[in-house]
């Protein structure tokens, strides 16, 4: 080898590290605005300050996060053919996700029974939030390869975790007080912080991301690229039996994914309007879920380049049946918080794997189309759930009833799972 190929591989490496850690940092992004705006801060500020008065805040906390992925499902398929297309991913993650921060700031605006605003400004963050998952999911394979991709995945998902942690402390003296009306000035505060720090850990990726040189598409459009992405995805459509063990790995990922949507948008709401956690206790209990999920997927992201995606899927699966049904059954804080720690495990797991397993599964260079088709899914089971959700809570006033809804979504994945394949032998081939 001479000096000029060394010197090559040399710098491939160096970009190859700057290219996992700004993939890693921006998992922080989005676990903050997950953490922060949708599970926990927004989610109970919606509840009990801008939809006080209504006796239907659960429904229309559920509309919010259903509409809001209605409008991602429809278009991350096309944007991620687009984003293929041009081979331009990481400035179509780059201009959705300061979209999202932007929004994400200016949810500081709405007043008590401003509910109109409050929600648009929601949606409109929550559907750019969206998109930007897309194309931050698709780069996994530009850092990764089939031999390690459950580690990495594994990795993103617990650094994402980790800094969400950090955060959650490092506004713990704005939320000390509590999500009501005498603190209301500190809450919208940590609304615009965390618009600043979704930036602010975008930033790595906007600076030093080098996506793997490839040649745009030529068989499509180039001038005309909504037509071409439209022309892209139909097709993928119309030849779907040529992925119909993917078709199939989707349809069980909507359903058990249906279950964890609805855990994420109401577990804070279930927790103090239920249970009657204090702030202080579900501070410390969303501090807590952060630790076991990052464990959760740290740890089954290297049992799952040993034994494969599907069977962690599985495990993740059996573990969130039994937490459903004791937390359907549960008065007692601490066995909450054990039932929760457990069901942390199950969640950094269960999306770690489920990212790897489409990963190692769709053709190259059309990763942004498929993970779209991902985000589709997603975000179709995401706007179930919590409607379901939100219509049984309001009608019955016994949420408790509405987490056994949730047991449907978590059995049918696990039916649907067990008949997909594995697939090892045909991983990441090009399609012809």
């Amino acid at each position: 080898m001479n000096n000029s190929t060394a010197d090559l591989e040399k710098k491939k490496k160096v970009q190859d590290i700057k290219n996992l850690i700004s993939w890693l940092s921006y998992d922080i992004s989005e676990t903050l605005f997950s953490l922060l705006i949708v599970t926990l801060i927004y989610a109970i500020y919606f509840r009990k300050i801008i939809a006080s008065s209504s006796p239907y805040a659960d429904f229309y906390w559920g509309l919010c996060g259903s509409l809001s992925m209605f409008i991602v499902a429809f278009s991350s398929p096309l944007a991620g053919a687009a984003a293929d297309i041009k081979r331009e991913r990481k400035n179509f993650l780059i201009i959705s996700g300061i979209i999202a921060s932007i929004f994400t700031m200016m949810l500081a605006l709405p007043n008590k029974n401003e509910i109109l605003l409050a929600s648009v400004l929601f949606i409109i963050a929550n559907v750019f939030y969206g998109l930007s998952l897309t194309f931050y999911n698709s780069l996994i394979t530009d850092v990764s390869s089939p031999e390690n991709i459950g580690k990495i995945s594994g990795f993103g998902w617990a650094t994402g975790y980790a800094g969400a942690l950090f955060t959650l402390v490092l506004f713990y003296p704005l939320l000390k007080n509590g999500i009501n009306e005498g603190n209301i000035l500190n809450v919208k505060i940590i609304f615009i912080l965390t618009g600043i720090f979704f930036l602010l850990f975008m930033l790595p990726l906007a600076l030093f991301y080098k996506e793997h040189s490839t040649k745009k598409t030529n068989s499509y459009k180039q001038n005309n690229i909504l037509i071409s992405s439209y022309e892209r995805v139909f097709g993928t459509i119309k030849n779907a039996s040529n992925h119909r063990n993917l078709l199939l790995f989707l349809v069980a990922f909507f359903l058990y994914n249906d279950g964890i949507a609805t855990v994420i948008y109401f577990s804070s709401i279930f927790a103090t309007q239920t249970l009657g956690f204090t702030i202080d206790e579900l501070i410390v209990l969303f501090l807590s879920i952060q630790i076991s999920a990052m464990a959760g997927a740290f740890l089954f992201g290297f049992l799952t380049d040993k034994i494969g995606a599907k069977k962690v899927i599985v495990i993740t699966l059996l573990i969130w049946t039994t937490v459903i049904s004791m937390t359907y059954i549960v008065v007692n804080h601490i066995l909450f918080f054990i039932i929760a720690l457990t069901g942390g495990i199950a969640m950094g797991a269960c999306q770690s794997a489920s990212r790897s397993f489409m990963a190692l599964n769709i053709p190259k260079e059309r990763e942004s189309e498929f993970f779209g088709f991902y985000s589709l899914y997603s975000r179709f089971s995401s706007i179930v759930g919590p409607f379901i959700f939100g219509i049984i809570a309001s009608y019955t006033g016994n949420q408790r009833k509405a987490v056994l809804s949730t047991l449907i979504f978590f059995l049918g994945g696990l039916a649907t799972i067990l008949k997909v394949k594995e697939n090892s032998d045909s991983l990441r081939k090009k399609e012809e």
